[in-house]
């Protein structure tokens, strides 16, 4: 949905990054079967991430498959099985929801290029939109209350960061909650874990977009009504972020520390320690290189 929940490949070691591949691949696989091209066009690491999990709690025997990709038809690639696991199923089913959801909501308040994107894509995702929401009605409805609730923040304009994280905060809860099995203890751990994720998901997000709501004059509760943006505001910026993310990361870190996976904890561990702050911190460069491109430009 957003890519933010990446793994940090320089500290992962051979075996456990082809088996993050596969993973991927498997997840590909599935979307594909379910929403065709488009909707495997549409992957992102956050629901590969979502797929660990799941995986990790089905405490079920994996192997890795060949396959053929559609997008690389001349060679094969490695596919992870689960017996008697539906871990690929529901994060499939999660994708197509929160895809939909995030193609309308680029309808409603992106720019031109984004509009018309999300207008071509739409149609392809309302058959497995609704095909997900029968199977998945809990997550369904979680997921359109909270988008409601974002839509009357941006209509409101809030200016406060906590509150306009709230919105994607309950549909990550909801995706985790769902995602745990019957018992209430796991489902309130995976709850509060889903919780912070999609606090640092939204905040990631509000800072990688802050150069183009501002100049398309769209909502972004770290901007707090700027019309323009020097570096030294934007450091500012990103470091009142920085400080929100460190308190998400470390209520997010304490209640991983409370969920056991089975077969995926070292890449999990890797991603929840390691990348989501370098994804934060390429967000922050990414921010800085378009100040020293702009000087370069100048001269």
């Amino acid at each position: 949905m957003f890519g933010y929940v990446k793994a940090y490949k320089p500290y992962m070691r051979v075996c456990e990054f082809e088996f993050f591949k596969s993973v991927y691949c498997g997840l590909c696989k599935r979307l594909y079967a379910v929403g065709g091209a488009a909707a495997a066009a549409t992957l992102s690491y956050d629901f590969v991430f979502l797929t660990l999990f799941r995986l990790g709690t089905d405490k079920t025997d994996m192997r890795v498959k060949k396959c053929r990709c559609p997008f690389h038809p001349l060679h094969g690639v490695s596919c992870i099985e689960a017996e008697n696991s539906e871990a690929f199923e529901y994060s499939a089913d999660a994708a197509c929801i929160l895809t939909y959801h995030k193609l309308r909501d680029d309808i409603y308040d992106k720019g031109f290029k984004k509009k018309a994107a999300a207008l071509a894509l739409l149609p392809f995702f309302v058959r497995p939109y609704r095909q997900a929401s029968k199977r998945r009605g809990q997550l369904s409805q979680a997921v359109s209350k909270a988008m409601k609730a974002q839509r009357a923040l941006e209509r409101e304009r809030a200016c406060s960061l906590d509150l306009a994280a709230q919105p994607t905060a309950e549909i990550m809860r909801a995706v985790f909650r769902c995602a745990a099995g019957l018992d209430p203890d796991e489902r309130e751990r995976f709850g509060r874990f889903g919780y912070m994720l999609g606090r640092y998901v939204y905040i990631c997000d509000a800072l990688d977009d802050i150069f183009e709501d501002l100049r398309l004059g769209g909502y972004n509760p770290l901007l707090n009504g700027k019309k323009t943006l020097n570096r030294e505001e934007y450091k500012k910026i990103a470091s009142y972020a920085g400080q929100s993310i460190n308190f998400t990361l470390g209520a997010l870190s304490a209640a991983y520390s409370e969920i056991e996976l089975n077969g995926t904890q070292s890449v999990a561990d890797n991603i929840v320690y390691l990348g989501l702050r370098d994804a934060f911190k390429r967000v922050v460069l990414k921010g800085l290189k378009r100040f020293n491109d702009n000087k370069r430009e100048d001269k």
